[in-house]
């Protein structure tokens, strides 16, 4: 009894590890094959699902690229600002919408799918799992690595292998054009910047922006002065690194206004920054700034051709 009773707990923390990572791994949305192959962990998953729920504006970025809208039981309203596809689709703009990640809002469209990201409510997730909805999740994007595969995982559920074999070989053209054009160009030092009421932030190493940056063949200033994620940046860290141009986004809601580039540009203190001085404060939408999809591919070419007409004295 004294050598089996540690042995019995030594496999119940063992199963119970594994019940752990099983959890962790759904939620991230890992595979978790049986012996036929089949995702498990979060739910069995329809053949061709058809009442999708994509639950931020990545997930519908992904989703609204391989499936057909009458799939799409319903879409957050957060998609309306920051998700490309929906903005410029009027039969999207016609899908039901909710506002909060609850499990309340999302089975009032009686999903057979959801899809989400590790980072959103364990909660919401748990909820609609019990309630016997398949909650697929995917990695969070920050670059190209991401970016496919959140595609090879979405492809077999919702039967889309066809359009998934589609759209990567429209973003590889895509990056390889990028490429070339950024090969005709001398290298900028780029920094984002975002300010609200006085505080202003940037993205660096590991971050969306820093993908963008680099695929239009310029530097991230950010990540050169050993800052990553999206950390705080006062006007005196501006001043030290005073990158040759600094990349902002429009209003939320209205292309036409671009509030931190106005501030950037009335503040005297930065009056001696090189990119204020040579004006080259660049903009993009907003959706497109903040995206986390693969629409970081098409944030990138408005860089680039921002870039392009900078070259050209435009």
């Amino acid at each position: 009894m004294s050598v089996a009773r540690p042995l019995l707990w030594i496999l119940v923390a063992i199963l119970l590890s594994a019940c752990g990572w099983i959890a962790i791994s759904a939620l991230r949305g890992d595979r978790l094959p049986d012996r036929r192959g089949e995702v498990r962990g979060a739910g069995e998953i329809p053949a061709a699902p058809v009442r999708i729920v994509p639950v931020n504006a990545s997930a519908v970025d992904f989703v609204c690229a391989l499936v057909d809208p009458e799939r799409i039981a319903a879409l957050p309203r957060t998609s309306e600002t920051y998700s490309t596809l929906v903005r410029d689709s009027a039969v999207l703009a016609g899908l039901p919408r909710f506002v909060e990640f609850t499990s309340e809002s999302i089975l009032m469209h009686r999903p057979d799918l959801v899809v989400a990201h590790p980072w959103q409510g364990m909660d919401t997730v748990r909820a609609l799992r019990e309630a016997g909805v398949p909650v697929l999740g995917l990695p969070e994007v920050t670059g190209l690595e991401q970016i496919y595969e959140s595609i090879r995982m979405l492809e077999r559920p919702l039967g889309a292998e066809e359009r998934a074999r589609e759209l990567r070989a429209e973003l590889e053209r895509r990056v390889a054009a990028l490429r070339e054009r950024a090969r005709a160009r001398e290298p900028l030092a780029i920094l984002t910047y975002t300010s609200f009421s006085g505080s202003g932030w940037t993205a660096g190493a590991g971050t969306s922006a820093d993908t963008i940056i680099g695929l239009v063949g310029c530097v991230n200033a950010a990540a050169e002065a050993g800052l990553s994620g999206h950390p705080r940046v006062g006007f005196e860290t501006l001043l030290d690194i005073d990158p040759g141009a600094i990349l902002v986004s429009t209003a939320l809601r209205d292309d036409s206004r671009c509030p931190t580039r106005d501030m950037l540009l009335a503040e005297s203190t930065l009056a001696d920054l090189a990119a204020v001085r040579a004006g080259r404060i660049l903009a993009l939408p907003a959706r497109c700034f903040s995206t986390v999809s693969h629409e970081i591919v098409t944030s990138a070419e408005l860089l680039m051709d921002a870039l392009e007409a900078l070259d050209r004295g435009e």
